[in-house]
């Protein structure tokens, strides 16, 4: 998965910018879904400073413009996408 920014400037730092890989809980089931057999979320935290009015976020599952990010056929859900003001000290 890829997440791409434009008209923004990227706030550099680890803080700022990250990827994260979850495991569900280990104590809730779901379907097949369950302590042993875990689903995985990557959360995805960025921070920027819009350079106008407007801006533009793109999430592609390719890893670049021509390669692509994995198998075609796998399925990808996208749960939220959360943009709100953030006050960089």
């Amino acid at each position: 998965m890829r997440i791409d920014l434009d008209g923004v400037e990227l706030l550099t730092g680890e803080r700022n910018n990250f990827q994260f890989p979850i495991a569900n809980c280990y104590s809730h089931e779901l379907g097949k879904f369950d302590r042993d057999h875990n689903y995985w979320v990557n959360y995805h935290w960025r921070v920027f400073r819009a350079r106008g009015t407007t801006a533009t976020i793109t999430v592609c599952d390719w890893r670049s413009d021509t390669e692509p990010g994995g198998a075609a056929g796998q399925e990808i859900a996208y749960n939220f996408i959360e943009v709100q003001p953030y006050d960089v000290p």
